[in-house]
């Protein structure tokens, strides 16, 4: 009984760390929604990225970068991208 009672126990905490993270991508997508082209979009566009390992924010990032002349911005991008393709053992 003793075990039944620590699955329930662990199996509700499991599901807040999931609806955590989607609260945190919301807030992300609606900072970045009202956001204007400048630094703070590059820098929420790569926590977007941190936060959903999606490569196609990383090179939005890149791209942003790239036009407001921000460097910083785009050494980040370039790393996220790069850490994208190689912990997907993919080439880029």
């Amino acid at each position: 009984m003793k075990k039944y009672v620590t699955y329930f126990i662990l199996s509700l905490f499991s599901g807040m760390g999931i609806y955590a993270q989607q609260t945190k991508i919301d807030s992300l997508n609606n900072i970045l929604k009202i956001t204007k082209q400048d630094t703070v979009k590059a820098l929420t566009l790569h926590q977007l990225f941190l936060a959903t390992d999606s490569v196609d924010f990383s090179m939005q990032a890149l791209a942003l970068s790239k036009k407001i002349n921000y460097k910083r911005g785009i050494a980040i991008s370039l790393l996220g991208i790069v850490r994208h393709y190689y912990f997907d053992g993919q080439q880029a």
